[in-house]
């Protein structure tokens, strides 16, 4: 059996075992126990850190999510973000509803 063969088997195996179908995930969020993270805890907006990242923004995830009247993802820069969660956030609404909604 090729390497190639091998993967492709282990990879049909994994999604039998577990019942996931990756083509079904949406949105960057994880879907395993750092999205319990994003919703216990406290998490505070802080300013995007320059020195860091070299830039001012960062692309709100939430936001991202949505799609426009020409059917492509909304892109939308907030200097604010979530340094526990490390995502761009908007800081309303959408720092409070990605740190409530369970269902992103």
């Amino acid at each position: 059996m090729r390497q190639v063969e091998f993967r492709m088997k282990l990879i049909e195996r994994l999604i039998q075992v577990t019942g996931c179908n990756p083509s079904t995930r949406r949105g960057p969020f994880p879907k395993s126990e750092e999205n319990v993270v994003r919703l216990t805890g406290r998490h505070f907006p802080s300013y995007v850190d320059e020195s860091e990242s070299r830039k001012k923004s960062r692309k709100c995830v939430l936001c991202s999510l949505k799609i426009n009247e020409n059917g492509k993802r909304v892109r939308r820069e907030s200097r604010f973000e979530c340094k526990n969660c490390n995502v761009g956030l908007c800081v309303a609404p959408c720092f409070e509803i990605y740190h409530m909604e369970p269902n992103l």
